[in-house]
């Protein structure tokens, strides 16, 4: 908005029934920061008034930089950083001259290291079928023993003997993680599927399966145990609550395969995935080259286990960046 524009609506504004004294106004062209100070100086209750309103205006159009070293503005009515290029990093906004400082602490705050899923003391998988009459305790000795011997999950084992079916593996997951179970009845909406990168639901073994507009609650479907860790910072990146639940392994599968076609048939890339980067700094390099290439208008970063995760938007469009800490050989084992 420019100087006549903003004296205009700011008079507006601050007139009114009940508004103090008179001030007649100075010429638009005269409307610089020396004639607005000298303007204020006269102590006028409706120059105050309209210096107020003026000042809203600015605001609200282009919010404060909140970089601590921005620089001030040469103009007494702008405030430091206003009336340049906002770039908005989790929440709060930059200017052109602080936004990559500000994003290279971000990515150094994140921890370089993955961090691993911690280890809840939760009754084991083959107590909770055991009790549901769903296995007898000489199934469960074979079921273990299998497993030590070729390793992997007890549900696998148990499958593979033959002695549980998926469902009830499922339902006793869901009672180790006191989680409501999801079974199946169509397939996932597609605009669903693709809030969260399909890498992490590839690495985490999980799907977001419905979202709720008006609660601003994302439901999110493991099917090897719940991450608690990842829920966070995905509640964190989507600005909303989570709700896990436990969902049969091969119903998840089915979601991401059709996820990965819709990708590939698309022919448009959501998602960009960088292996093997040298340390947060370079993290910060590419997201910055990214944000200017793309023109992004807001950024928030997260780590999510082995990956640290940056989403930038522009007029309702993502663009996911993935950046992994780890090989895929060393994701979390699940606690089952």
């Amino acid at each position: 908005m420019n100087p006549p524009s903003l004296w205009n609506t700011a008079r507006e504004l601050s007139s009114g029934p009940g508004a103090p004294g008179h001030l007649a106004p100075a010429p638009v062209e005269s409307l610089s920061s020396k004639s607005l100070g000298s303007w204020m100086a006269r102590g006028t209750g409706r120059g105050t008034a309209v210096w107020k309103a003026c000042l809203r205006l600015i605001q609200g159009q282009s919010p404060e930089c909140a970089g601590a070293a921005c620089p001030p503005k040469t103009w007494a009515w702008n405030p430091r950083g206003l009336g340049r290029e906002r770039v908005f990093l989790e929440g709060r906004a930059y200017c052109t001259r602080c936004w990559p400082a500000a994003l290279a602490l971000r990515f150094a705050a994140c921890a370089s290291a993955p961090v691993p899923r911690t280890r809840a003391h939760r009754i084991p998988l083959g107590l909770v079928l055991l009790s549901r009459g769903w296995l007898t305790p000489g199934q469960l000795r074979e079921g273990l023993d299998r497993q030590r011997r070729f390793g992997g999950r007890l549900g696998e084992s148990l499958r593979a003997l033959g002695y549980a079916h998926e469902d009830e593996i499922t339902a006793g997951l869901a009672t180790q993680w006191a989680c409501p179970v999801l079974f199946f009845r169509s397939a996932v909406s597609e605009r669903h599927l693709r809030r969260v990168p399909l890498h992490l639901q590839e690495r985490h073994r999980m799907i977001p399966v419905h979202y709720s507009e008006p609660a601003g609650v994302l439901v999110l479907a493991f099917s090897e145990g719940v991450d608690y860790a990842l829920t966070q910072a995905v509640a964190g990146m989507l600005d909303c609550r989570i709700e896990p639940c436990l969902a049969p392994e091969t119903g998840v599968r089915r979601n991401l395969n059709r996820l990965r076609d819709l990708q590939h048939s698309s022919g448009s890339a959501f998602e960009r995935i960088f292996e093997r980067v040298r340390g947060t700094g370079e993290m910060s390099s590419i997201t910055e080259s990214y944000v200017l290439r793309w023109d992004a208008q807001r950024v928030r970063v997260a780590v999510c286990g082995a990956s640290v995760w940056a989403r930038l938007e522009k007029a309702g469009q993502t663009l996911d960046l993935l950046f992994d800490a780890a090989p895929e050989s060393r994701r979390p084992e699940s606690a089952v």
